[in-house]
């Protein structure tokens, strides 16, 4: 302008508080942009948790009371602690196969679905010991007495350590069936 003055202080602000950079108009303006890079960037991260914590709250139904034990199928059955690859330690049953069975070498590691715990799963453990194989039944990491937050990185992780387990116990790889039910079937 004529009196040398910025553009944003041509509004009649003292030349010496513009050039000292102190002039109101300018720094509204600053903090106004400032404002306006920073506001979308909250909402954005905000956003995000919100949608992490649905998801995950839609997934995820554990059940930590147990409504029955393994004892209720009226058969031998074990209590097994066992950790997952990141130290949780996780609880399943494991009900061997009768000892006469031609398929005793076979064994299904069933992967629950989304909600309850194994007390749930009784009637499954039962129709799949009809068919003469062993059973493990685990829960996931926040399921019935597994420590631990569900999260889809921890049941792959807790299924990996269910069928280690049954490695070591003796079955061969090729002898595992896994079963999986809802939430199971994906893991």
């Amino acid at each position: 302008n004529a009196r040398g003055l910025s553009p944003s202080c041509a509004r009649g602000e003292s030349p010496l508080a513009a050039v000292a950079g102190s002039c109101h108009h300018c720094c509204m303006k600053q903090r106004h942009w400032r404002w306006h890079l920073l506001l979308p960037a909250v909402a954005a991260v905000l956003l995000v948790l919100m949608l992490r914590w649905f998801e995950h709250s839609q997934i995820y139904f554990p059940d930590r009371y147990l409504v029955a034990t393994g004892a209720e199928l009226g058969r031998p059955y074990e209590e097994v602690w066992f950790q997952a690859p990141d130290g949780v330690k996780l609880n399943g049953w494991f009900f061997p196969a009768e000892t006469s069975s031609a398929v005793r070498g076979k064994a299904v590691l069933v992967c629950h679905g989304n909600a309850g715990n194994i007390s749930h799963r009784l009637a499954t453990a039962q129709a799949l010991l009809s068919a003469d194989v062993s059973v493990f039944l685990f829960d996931y990491r926040g399921y019935g007495r597994s420590a631990g937050r569900p999260s889809e990185p921890g049941t792959y992780r807790d299924a990996e350590a269910a069928y280690r387990w049954l490695g070591q116990r003796g079955f061969a790889g090729a002898s595992i069936i896994v079963f999986g039910e809802s939430l199971g079937g994906g893991v």
